[in-house]
């Protein structure tokens, strides 16, 4: 949970309650075939998707040598044969060094939108269809917008992964859109139903039930937007890029890290779906379009090397990457390491510019609760 500092300055998220829901809605109009498959969290997705595939030991795979490591690992338990690819200093995909890596057997690639910007796809996804080789955007720092789905068919992967707890006060969901109606259809049916014992007992008493009712009557709206915010100050701290302490993991809480199979029959609860209907994510976007533009106006004084430039249309930044030339042991409030010590995979190639990235690569959350006073104070510690 955050630390006590940050509770005494945070009273409540910046977004309030009424900015961040409006008028229910079915899906995104531009989504991809009829939707989001809901599953209880994007790795669930992934594991529905590969076996929906039929992806076994026969099957090759080529993911990004940059990872958090729980997406590939969810990749080994259908194949061992997995092989890395490099990534350039922006983290964009080397698409002449992935077709150097292209076998016969390769079955699907992996390609991961990092920190919420955007990942240009078009030369993957030529060489993708040139070898009849599976995309998938691993899309969990991103949002589910309508002008990411407006994005043209040469630039969009076969299936995309979405994750709840990265950008709502929720506590479970991930999203998997198919590109076409029979890759749609080959997906399993998941249970809507709540995993209750992933969840600590005093979170009990908002009953599933009573959260549902709350949802669908506006004499309760008192009870969901107390509920909203339990979630989002007090449970939600440690999924969704708003843990701040040194120690902390700015996006999954620890003891979930790692992929259950036997989690497998739970799905998305109908509480993650119902904020995740009337959420304008448009409105989210735009506070951490806004945050991080004010990051990159600000630090200009400070000897930083930002990963990223300028925003494009489709950046939705959730964290701001940069490196600092310092390389300081200062246990600081708002700048983290990011995957630290995730580098110790085998590997049958060197990756310099990767391992750099694991051990020096430092960021500043600039989600949608982070506020100017917030800001300020990250940068005094640059």
């Amino acid at each position: 949970m955050l630390n006590s500092w940050f509770y005494s300055k945070v009273e409540h998220p910046a977004l309030a309650f009424s900015e961040l829901c409006k008028k229910s809605r079915s899906t995104q109009a531009n989504a991809y075939v009829n939707g989001p498959t809901f599953f209880l969290s994007a790795r669930y997705a992934l594991a529905a998707l590969l076996r929906s595939l039929r992806i076994d030991s026969s099957h090759h795979v080529l993911v990004p040598a940059y990872h958090c490591g729980s997406e590939v690992g969810v990749f080994y338990r259908f194949t061992s044969d997995i092989d890395y690819y490099g990534m350039d200093n922006k983290l964009h995909p080397q698409v002449t060094e992935i077709e150097k890596r292209v076998k016969t057997n390769t079955k699907i690639i992996l390609v991961i939108h990092y920190f919420g910007f955007a990942t240009p796809l078009q030369e993957l996804k030529q060489l993708c269809e040139r070898y009849k080789i599976i995309l998938i955007e691993d899309a969990c720092h991103l949002l589910p917008t309508a002008i990411f789905f407006q994005r043209k068919s040469s630039e969009q992967g076969d299936f995309i992964l979405f994750s709840l707890k990265k950008f709502l006060p929720v506590v479970d969901g991930g999203l998997l859109y198919a590109n076409s109606a029979l890759e749609k259809n080959a997906l399993a049916s998941q249970k809507n139903i709540l995993q209750e014992e992933l969840l600590p007992c005093w979170f009990l008493i908002a009953k599933r039930e009573a959260i549902l009712a709350a949802l669908k009557t506006e004499r309760s709206i008192l009870k969901a937007y107390h509920l909203w915010r339990f979630c989002c100050l007090h449970f939600m701290s440690r999924f969704r890029g708003k843990a701040v302490a040194a120690n902390h993991n700015h996006l999954l809480a620890l003891e979930q890290e790692d992929f259950d199979p036997g989690s497998e029959e739970y799905g998305c609860s109908d509480f993650s779906k119902a904020i995740f209907f009337s959420s304008d994510l448009e409105a989210i976007a735009k506070r951490r379009r806004e945050n991080y533009e004010f990051l990159c106006k600000n630090v200009k004084s400070k000897q930083l090397l930002l990963v990223k430039g300028e925003l494009n249309a489709l950046d939705m930044p959730m964290l701001f990457p940069f490196f600092h030339q310092e390389n300081s042991k200062k246990q600081h409030t708002w700048i983290h390491h990011f995957w630290k010590g995730k580098f110790n995979q085998r590997r049958d190639h060197s990756f310099t510019l990767e391992e750099r990235f694991y051990k020096e690569l430092k960021v500043i959350p600039i989600h949608q609760d982070i506020v100017v006073n917030h800001l300020k104070a990250a940068i005094k510690e640059l």
